[in-house]
């Protein structure tokens, strides 16, 4: 068991990884989307397609329903929160 909060947070950010925001993503995270998503919505979900299609499992976590609509429109996972 960690001993302080400091140490649960490294382990947590330590499974975290990131993603470039590569021209194809940005590219996606501009067409529209089949529900109105705000802007950091469509990098969000532009980046979860592009992980989807290289082969990646991915899911979203999120208490926003907006987000959680747009996600389910795009057959993406959801996190039970």
């Amino acid at each position: 068991m960690a001993s302080s909060h400091g140490e649960l947070a490294r382990l947590l950010l330590g499974r975290i990884a990131f993603l470039k925001l590569l021209p194809a993503v940005l590219a996606c995270a501009l067409e529209p989307f089949p529900v109105p998503v705000r802007t950091l919505d469509a990098l969000h979900l532009a980046s979860a397609e592009f992980l989807r299609c290289q082969g990646q499992k991915v899911a979203v976590a999120t208490y926003d329903g907006r987000l959680a609509l747009a996600a389910r429109s795009l057959k993406l996972d959801l996190v039970d929160l």
